[in-house]
């Protein structure tokens, strides 16, 4: 792999992503080797649902206490759910658009939940957070995860995972061994 090679040597890249990357200004992999984070992101230890209440963002570690319920509003798919922390607290969670979300989260399931606050008092919600298992999140916390400018359909992730696949298939084998590249992260 050289890095005059386009973007579309890489598994996963068709053309329909290339176009996409193109709208970033990548079209080698020597373009997507120098496209740089705007900035890195912590993610620091959840919190409980009673220190959240006073913070824009938060990530809190909650139990599900209710099967997600799906309500359409029009074209608009809306995913509400009540969560309870370990101290007994609890806090409904919303999501828009992603039902695959209602088959997945079941009651009695423990996840860390990172997102935006809104509301105040009681009425605090959870909008739209990432969902992560409780390994995936404490793995998450021992790294940098960088943030890229982005276009419609492209992911920080997505970014980082062909990265990390260019850098880790560029060196020998045996530094490389046992990295599992759909992470995407370099731990520290």
């Amino acid at each position: 792999m050289n890095y005059d090679d386009p973007i579309t040597c890489l598994k996963g890249i068709g053309e329909k992503t290339a176009a996409l990357y193109e709208k970033l200004g990548i079209v080698t992999i020597g373009e997507l080797m120098r496209y740089y984070p705007r900035s890195y992101e912590r993610f620091e230890p959840p919190v409980t649902i009673r220190a959240a209440a006073v913070m824009d963002f938060a990530a809190v570690r909650v139990v599900i206490c209710s099967y997600p319920t799906i309500k359409r509003v029009r074209n608009l798919s809306i995913i509400n759910t009540k969560v309870r922390d370990e101290e007994g607290s609890e806090l409904r969670v919303t999501w828009f658009q992603t039902t695959y979300l209602a088959s997945v989260l079941r009651p009695g399931g423990w996840y860390v939940l990172r997102g935006k606050l809104s509301g105040n008092g009681k009425s605090r919600t959870l909008d739209q957070p990432q969902v992560y298992a409780l390994d995936a999140y404490e793995q998450l916390q021992k790294s940098l995860q960088p943030v890229y400018a982005l276009t419609a359909k492209i992911t920080s992730k997505s970014i980082s995972r062909f990265f990390s696949d260019i850098f880790f298939e560029s060196f020998n084998p045996s530094i490389t061994e046992g990295h599992d590249s759909r992470k995407g992260a370099f731990t520290v």
